[in-house]
């Protein structure tokens, strides 16, 4: 299946990108790019943040995907999961671990990985940078992030 034209040009400037060049975000930047007051929405996964605001039906307010905007994602997704342990949100705005004590709560935390979680997060990394540009870097994420 051939993807369109939009998605092979998106995918070509994200192979092209020096990501030194990005600008940096904060987590609590990144907080507010959550597409509320129509503004622009972003996903970071691993550090890189993607611009999904084309995809409003998808990742905006009220929306399917809402949950991982505003956030670096990448420990949901590579658990494949909406929400972190029985549901009740355990992170603030900022994907943060509302327990310092409990790091796995963060939406970022990815250092009890094993395999599987990494692949699944480099099949999400991959499904990202074909469809949506990479806009910015977290200059507030760990090593462990990218």
């Amino acid at each position: 299946m051939m993807m369109p034209a939009a998605n092979e040009a998106v995918e070509r400037y994200n192979e092209q990108l020096d990501w030194q060049t990005l600008e940096p975000i904060t987590r609590e930047q990144l907080s507010h790019y959550t597409g509320s007051d129509g503004g622009n929405i972003y996903v970071a996964i691993r550090g890189l943040v993607y611009d999904v605001s084309e995809n409003r039906d998808k990742y905006g307010p009220e929306k399917p995907y809402h949950v991982f905007v505003g956030k670096d994602s990448t420990r949901l997704l590579g658990l494949n999961k909406l929400r972190l342990g029985n549901g009740a949100a355990r992170y603030d705005a900022c994907g943060r671990s509302a327990d310092p004590g409990y790091p796995e709560h963060s939406t970022f935390y990815t250092d009890d990985f094993g395999e599987k979680e990494h692949n699944a997060v480099n099949k999400w990394e991959e499904y990202f940078r074909k469809r949506y540009p990479i806009v910015k870097v977290l200059v507030d994420a760990t090593s462990n992030d990218r």
